[in-house]
């Protein structure tokens, strides 16, 4: 999430979300709890990228 907030973007391809999740079976749900936490991280980082803007903007960052 760092990394999205300092370079203003999120990137959910790949492995990265596989990454952070914990061990759930394939045939446990998985596309679909993978898809909750996408929109989560997502919200997230909605909510606070403008405080970042605010920080970059004192030279904070």
């Amino acid at each position: 999430m760092e990394f999205a907030l300092k370079n203003e973007v999120i990137d959910f391809e790949g492995t990265k979300l596989d990454n952070i999740m914990p061990p759930i079976s394939i045939f446990g749900g998985k596309a679909r709890k993978k898809e909750l936490l996408a929109e989560r991280l997502q919200e997230y980082f909605d909510k606070y990228r403008g405080l970042v803007y605010v920080l970059k903007g004192d030279n904070y960052c």
